[in-house]
């Protein structure tokens, strides 16, 4: 599988043809000159759903929630310290 480099400015210029190269499951990695690089990929809907085990677990962790089963942590150190003890 080839790595399509290229840079924002030719990112713009030729947007059909590098997103028909993610299309066709290529990696392209979109540059910033000396910043950050992205990744362009193709998503799914169902990369924006819960499966139905996932889906479970928030349904009873909520009703842990109301009965008042669960632990509210108000900031960083809060939380680091209800991990540590358990």
């Amino acid at each position: 599988m080839a790595i399509y480099n290229v840079t924002s400015r030719d990112f713009r210029s030729r947007q059909a043809e590098v997103f028909g190269i993610a299309d066709r499951g290529e990696r392209v990695i979109i540059r910033r000159r000396n910043k950050q690089a992205y990744m362009l990929v193709p998503v799914a809907d169902s990369d924006f759903e819960l499966s139905a085990e996932a889906m479970l677990r928030v349904e009873v962790s909520r009703k842990e929630y109301a009965k008042g089963q669960s632990v509210i942590c108000g900031n960083e150190d809060n939380v680091i310290a209800h991990l540590e003890s358990i």
